[in-house]
């Protein structure tokens, strides 16, 4: 049963044209006896993968680095609650809510995660137009890409940068010192320094959760090619009779705000003690 009974006890609405969006606040915590660290580039613009980049004077944590953590709490949870989710949305196969490795080329690690058919789909979602035929997976997408998107079409989710709302100093120099393993003693030339936000500090961001992109409304499946008989969504076949509100709802509360309220780190250098962080829901956007 879903502890929400309208959209508007979750987060905000707005409508401009065709679009409409339900805008939902989120405040990053830096947990105690932690840090988020910064990456040694200016703007978000390199392949610096770090936590937190600069605007300014300001540290913020860049929309790709919490989309990344964000998207494998989700997978994570799919697996997890697989049976209850399934339940939910009254699905038949339970194929259609497998998540996919969300790369056309994955890496070694990622390949690991595939020898378990079990758990992942063997090929990861996308959406391919050959001359008049539109190719997609016999499963349909599954329901991570359906909030963040796939290979050759878009999501319902979009995140901006988080920014910062704790006052006064946020953020000191790191040094760490690579030490010899042989000789017990600091290597030659092994200094580095950096920075890192303080434990405590807070960001506020939101998510955008598009209730109407233009084209395909939020919990109703897509579908696609002539006269609209191919079915993207799957998963969500059976949920056509309900009331577009619950459906909505169930979305949002069993496949964004659960894992959105588990996710509790955010970047490397975890054996460091970095990283950790607490999610609150429901700060105004």
């Amino acid at each position: 049963m879903n502890k929400f009974e309208t959209l508007a006890d979750i987060g905000t609405t707005e409508q401009i044209g065709r679009i409409k969006r339900l805008n939902v606040g989120i405040v990053v915590k830096v947990e105690d006896a932690s840090f988020l660290h910064i990456g040694g580039s200016p703007t978000p613009l390199t392949d610096k993968k770090a936590p937190i980049f600069m605007i300014g004077d300001q540290p913020a944590i860049p929309a790709s680095s919490f989309k990344g953590a964000f998207r494998n709490k989700v997978e994570a949870y799919l697996i997890e609650h697989q049976d209850e989710i399934k339940t939910i949305f009254r699905v038949e196969d339970a194929k259609c809510l497998m998540p996919c490795i969300p790369a056309s080329k994955p890496t070694a690690a990622e390949k690991s995660f595939l020898t378990n058919k079990a758990v992942y789909r063997e090929k990861n979602c996308e959406v391919k137009v050959d001359e008049n035929t539109i190719k997609f997976p016999n499963s349909g997408i599954c329901p991570v890409c359906y909030l963040f998107g796939a290979n050759g079409i878009m999501g319902f989710l979009r995140i901006p940068n988080f920014l910062p709302i704790t006052k006064g100093l946020s953020k000191l120099e790191q040094t760490q010192i690579g030490i010899d393993r042989k000789t017990g003693t600091a290597r030659h030339g092994a200094i580095v320094r950096g920075d890192q936000v303080l434990p405590g500090t807070k960001f506020v961001g939101k998510l955008e959760i598009l209730l109407n992109d233009g084209n395909f409304e939020f919990g109703v499946p897509r579908k696609i090619g002539e006269n609209n008989k191919q079915v993207l969504d799957t998963w969500l076949n059976n949920t056509e009779i309900e009331d577009l509100n619950e459906i909505q709802i169930k979305i949002i509360d069993n496949l964004i705000l659960r894992p959105l309220k588990e996710l509790d780190r955010l970047g490397g250098q975890k054996s460091k003690g970095a990283g950790k962080v607490k999610i609150t829901v429901g700060a105004p956007p």
